[in-house]
């Protein structure tokens, strides 16, 4: 594998605050956190969940969700892999929040979200080479490259951020996060063999001046 797109990454917590009244006497002035919540999660798309998502699909993720009439919170994660998805599904939010605070009145809904992670696909796509420099290593050791996209955060990620350009390759583990993950002793000599090589060639690369140029037209 070779992945040089991931997910972008945020984290959101939302605060609904409620009015608590005796039920028998609550017409017109009970407010209830647990609903104002319920209706925060109805105004997300339905079909953009983890569970119905694949490939370059984003989602939203409702962490928990947890209140009574009073008070109540959601902590949620959102991710896509277009920055201008990205951004749209953090609106999404910053939207949802106004509407029901101009709904219930004013500061009903607080939140607070935060960037987690940027996928390094914008830079990389301006740095072509260092995929090639990649794909050249496989071929180069007979492997068949596919070229996938990481569903996660890598960390590639937080390297790029700092004007690095960084694929994430291979590490011949399985099962990540599980209590059955492992890593096989072939494949870390076959990557072993893989850096090898891309050190290799990029030392040929920059002392012949070429190494802002694609080496073949892998990508």
């Amino acid at each position: 594998d070779i992945a040089f797109e991931t997910f972008n990454a945020a984290a959101a917590t939302i605060d609904f605050h409620g009015t608590v009244v005796h039920p028998g006497e609550a017409y017109g002035l009970m407010v209830n956190a647990a609903l104002m919540a319920s209706e925060f999660i109805q105004a997300l798309p339905a079909s953009e969940v983890p569970e119905n998502s694949k490939d370059f699909d984003g989602y939203f993720m409702v962490l928990s969700n947890n209140g009574n009439v009073d008070h109540a919170q959601i902590q949620l994660i959102i991710r896509d892999f277009d920055t201008d998805g990205f951004e749209q599904k953090k609106k999404l939010i910053t939207s949802t929040v106004d509407k029901l605070n101009k709904k219930y009145g004013t500061n009903r809904v607080t939140f607070e979200m935060h960037d987690q992670y940027h996928s390094p696909g914008d830079l990389i796509k301006e740095h072509p080479y260092v995929v090639n420099l990649v794909l050249h290593a496989y071929k180069s050791l007979g492997l068949e490259p596919k070229v996938i996209p990481f569903r996660g955060g890598t960390d590639g990620d937080f390297i790029s951020e700092k004007g690095i350009p960084t694929p994430n390759l291979f590490n011949g583990g399985g099962n990540y996060h599980g209590r059955y993950e492992y890593v096989t002793v072939e494949q870390i000599d076959k990557l072993a063999e893989v850096l090898t090589n891309i050190v290799t060639e990029h030392l040929r690369q920059t002392r012949t001046g070429r190494n802002e140029k694609p080496l073949e037209k892998y990508w």
